[in-house]
This record gives structure tokens, C-alpha cells and sequence, in this order.
């Protein structure tokens, strides 16, 4: 019931938002309602239904739940640019020397933790920690042993999925402005990281939470290292989708930004010719010119 009240109240939340803008006149995106809302009603679901509860006995499927928890809720809340919704919809204090919520916020967004945490290499490290961590470790039998821990690790894997993809996705003020390649590198190193886990853990042969699996597994389902196996390949082949999809979204930003540098540097050099002016673009040309072709 937590996590569902906790999904009920962000999309009514990001709807009194969103009618607030409306209201005032200003244009808000549909598509980034449809995504904000979309990404909160498939983490209640993963979290409330039948795959929830076959998640606490049945390794394979709650690996299913973990990739959906860290990768699809993550991007789909990213799409939705809470923040940036937040920030236009918040009305700012009556009194200019009060600090409202808006302010809090952008306080937050421009505090040296954030720049940290939302730094490329930061982001993804503890992604990948958080991955590597909780399986080749004991921390997943105590996590599912206590309903805290349960709670605190879907946590983890929201909000760990959410800064990976914010920092390399997202659109929102306070986010890191670099160059797309080195976005494009970042979300390689991921992949990587995310099949080389699922590539170990496929060949391991030794059950992860072993306490807790061994307690809980049913009767009617196959030997726990045959369910561990086959939730290594669905992480495996199931964390790919996503992540090929960020990758082509990634790449067009790539092309579409240095689109826009060549268009500057053309209109900088129209200026330049108009005003009679000396200009880099034309000497290097020129340059080129003259260089020998045979």
C-alpha cells in the first residue's frame, strides 16, 4: 500500500500541475503527461500485483521486477520532466525574503551534492555498484528477509535507474549540459557493465540468497539454480531493450547538436562575409583549397 499511495499521490501531484499551467495559459507537453503517468501506473503495478508477489519466492521473477524498477520506470519518469513541471507550476512566496518550495528546489538543483551525484561517471557508478553489489553479495537475502529492506532496496533501484537517465536523458534545468558523445560513452559503459552481470551471473553456480530462496521456494517450481539461470538471461536479454532505445535517442541528440553548431558557425560566417570582415570558416577553406589532393 505504500508504494501505491505513493504512485496515486506523484500523479495527482503531476496533474494539479499540470491544470495549473493550463489554467494560466501556458502549453504543456501531452506526451510528457502520458510518460510521467505511464512510468508511476507500471510501478504500482510491479509492485502491487501477481509479479510482486511471485518476486519474494521466485528469483527469476524478481529480476524481472528489478529491470523494470531500474530501467522502463526510471526513462519513463525522465520523459515526464517532473522538475521542470514543478518549477513553472510552483507559485513563488507573497514574501521575496521567504523561501517556498520553488526555491528549495532550485537550492537543491544547483548544490554541490547534486552537481556531484548527477556527474556522468558518478551516476553510473552507482548504478552499476548498486547491480554488482546486491547480487554477489549477502545484502539480497536480508533485503527480502524485512519489509523495510524490501522498501528500501525498490527504492534503490528507482532512484539509482531515474539519476542514470536523468543525467543522460533528462531535460530538465540543473542537469549537467555535455557534449552527447561522451553521453553516448556513458550509456556504452552501462551496457556493458549491465551484459557482462548478466553474462557472470548465467554462469554462476552459486545461489544468490540462498537463506532466503531456500525458505520460501515452491514446491511446484524448478531447482533454484535453474530459476537463477533463467533470471540472468531474461536480465540479460530483457535490459537490452531499453538500453538500445536510449542509445538511438542518444545518437539522434548527437547528430541534432552538431546540426545546430554548423548552422552557427554558417551564420557566423555569413556575418563575417556581409561586414567584410576576416573569418575563420573561409581561411580554413581556403586552406583546404590548396592542400595537394594527389
Amino acid at each position: 500500500m505504500f508504494i501505491l499511495t505513493l504512485a496515486v499521490a506523484g500523479i495527482a501531484a503531476y496533474l494539479t500541475g499540470v491544470v495549473r499551467l493550463r489554467k494560466a495559459g501556458h502549453h504543456w507537453p501531452m506526451a510528457r503527461t502520458v510518460s510521467w503517468t505511464g512510468g508511476m501506473l507500471l510501478l504500482a503495478a510491479i509492485t502491487c500485483l501477481g509479479v510482486a508477489r511471485y518476486a519474494y519466492v521466485l528469483f527469476s521473477v524478481h529480476m524481472i521486477q528489478h529491470m523494470v524498477l531500474s530501467m522502463v520506470v526510471p526513462i519513463l519518469l525522465v520523459l515526464g520532466a517532473p522538475v521542470t513541471l514543478a518549477l513553472r507550476a510552483l507559485r513563488r512566496p507573497a514574501d521575496p525574503r521567504v523561501r517556498g518550495p520553488r526555491e528549495w528546489l532550485l537550492v537543491i538543483l544547483h548544490s554541490r551534492i547534486a552537481r556531484v551525484f548527477t556527474y556522468p561517471l558518478v551516476a553510473l557508478g552507482i548504478y552499476v555498484a548498486s547491480l554488482y553489489g546486491l547480487y554477489f553479495s549477502d545484502v539480497l537475502g536480508t533485503l527480502m528477509r524485512y519489509h523495510l529492506g524490501h522498501l528500501a532496496m525498490i527504492a534503490h533501484f528507482v532512484i539509482a535507474g531515474y539519476l542514470l537517465f536523468w543525467v543522460l536523458i533528462g531535460s530538465d534545468p540543473g542537469r549537467r549540459r555535455m557534449h552527447p558523445a561522451l553521453l553516448v560513452m556513458v550509456h556504452f559503459l552501462a551496457m556493458v557493465a549491465h551484459a557482462f552481470f548478466g553474462f557472470v551471473l548465467l554462469q554462476s553456480t552459486t545461489i544468490i540468497g540462498l537463506d532466503w530462496y531456500a525458505a520460501v521456494h515452491p514446491a511446484w517450481a524448478q531447482p533454484l539454480l535453474d530459476d537463477q539461470r533463467l533470471g540472468a538471461g531474461l536480465a540479460w536479454a530483457f535490459g537490452e531493450l531499453p538500453a538500445a532505445a536510449i542509445l538511438l535517442l542518444l545518437v539522434r541528440q548527437w547528430i541534432r547538436s552538431d546540426e545546430r553548431e554548423q548552422a552557427r558557425t554558417d551564420r557566423a560566417s555569413d556575418r563575417a562575409l556581409a561586414a567584410g570582415e576576416d573569418d575563420e570558416l573561409a581561411r580554413y577553406n581556403e586552406y583546404l583549397l590548396k592542400w595537394p589532393t594527389g
